[in-house]
Formats: structure tokens, C-alpha cells, sequence
């Protein structure tokens, strides 16, 4: 069974850890960000899968450290991270909700209603003004 949980700053992150030690090649050190920050797991069959953060700073909100670890990529965990994010800007009283992603991964996020905001040579902020809608797909 796949689902999302909601790991808040009182909770432990050791499911976090778990993903991103699956796919960083470095020590997790944890930021005030993931700390304070609305964390979502992914897990398959309780196995964690799948995060992302939801940040919420100088009245804008981002999405930071959405990843899924290798041997599940393209399986749609992120589109389900990433659409439980989305919907908890929107509920928390957002406009919109935007991401730093690198260039090439950028037609990720246009697929979900994600426009392109701001460029520079090796990054593109994506931003997102409306809820999400419809399923997740792989």
C-alpha cells in the first residue's frame, strides 16, 4: 500500500534521513528549514520511498528536497510528495508555491501546472498559483 504522512518539526526524521541518505552521496545534515518545515514521506508498503519538504518563510511558500530514492524513480511517489505539498500551501492560505529545480528537470514541474518564473544558467524557479487537481501519473 503506498501513502503520504506529514512529519512535523516535533516528530522524528529519521524517515527523511532514510531517503535522502538513499540518494545523496553526503552527510544529512539537517537545516533549520527541515526542522521547522512540513516534511512528507512517502512510504511503499511502509517503507519509506519518497520526500519532499513544504517551507514556509517571508509569507512565501517552497518546496525544497523532493526525491524518491533510485529504485523507485518513476513510479509517481514524488507526483503524490509533490501534490500533498501543493494542496497544503493552498490550504494554509498560499498564492502560489514555487521551486528552485535545475534546468533540465523543469518540464517536470510544468506537467503539473508549474510556469516558469525566473532562469539563470543552471537553475529555473517554477511557480505554481492555483491547487492541484486530477491523479498522479507515471
Amino acid at each position: 500500500m503506498v501513502h503520504g504522512k506529514w512529519i512535523f518539526y516535533t516528530d522524528e526524521l529519521d524517515d527523511v534521513k532514510a531517503v535522502l541518505s538513499k540518494v545523496y552521496d553526503e552527510e544529512i545534515v539537517f537545516t533549520d528549514e527541515d526542522i521547522y518545515g512540513f516534511n512528507i514521506v512517502v512510504y511503499e508498503n511502509e517503507t519509506p520511498v519518497c520526500c519532499g519538504r513544504l517551507n514556509f518563510s517571508n509569507e512565501k511558500f517552497s518546496i525544497g528536497r523532493l526525491c524518491t530514492i533510485p529504485e523507485k524513480r518513476g513510479m509517481a511517489f514524488a507526483d503524490l510528495a509533490l501534490r500533498m505539498i501543493v494542496r497544503k500551501a493552498f490550504d494554509m492560505g498560499a498564492q502560489n508555491i514555487s521551486v528552485k529545480t535545475p534546468s533540465d528537470a523543469s518540464s517536470y514541474f510544468e506537467r503539473l501546472g508549474f510556469k516558469e518564473t525566473e532562469r539563470t544558467e543552471t537553475e529555473v524557479v517554477m511557480t505554481k498559483f492555483e491547487d492541484v487537481g486530477g491523479c498522479c501519473k507515471n
